[in-house]
């Protein structure tokens, strides 16, 4: 979500740390359509795939359609496979699937 990689990189500025955000939804399985939904206002961190964090009274919500993606793939394709010091994947309820593909 775009919003979140300018709060990433805001505060890697503040720290004088370097960082690179790589945005997937990661999954067991790869190139599977998802929708993401999330609070307009409030907390962020409810935004999950399909909605199954929102709170069901929840009245303004956005919208990313995407695809899947596995872990190994996305290593792979952004060549840190070897040189990553530092993971964090923040995939709101699809831990198990999301280092299942790895």
């Amino acid at each position: 979500i775009p919003l979140f990689h300018a709060f990433l990189y805001a505060g890697a500025a503040l720290n004088r740390a370097r960082i690179t955000v790589h945005a997937h939804a990661m999954s067991n399985v790869r190139a599977r359509p998802v929708q993401m939904l999330g609070p307009q206002l409030g907390n962020w961190g409810l935004t999950s795939l399909n909605g199954q964090n929102l709170d069901i009274f929840q009245q303004r919500v956005f919208s990313l359609n995407t695809t899947t993606d596995t872990l190994d793939s996305a290593l792979t394709r952004a060549n840190l496979s070897e040189q990553a010091c530092a993971l964090k994947l923040d995939v709101e309820g699809h831990e198990w699937q999301g280092l299942r593909g790895a």
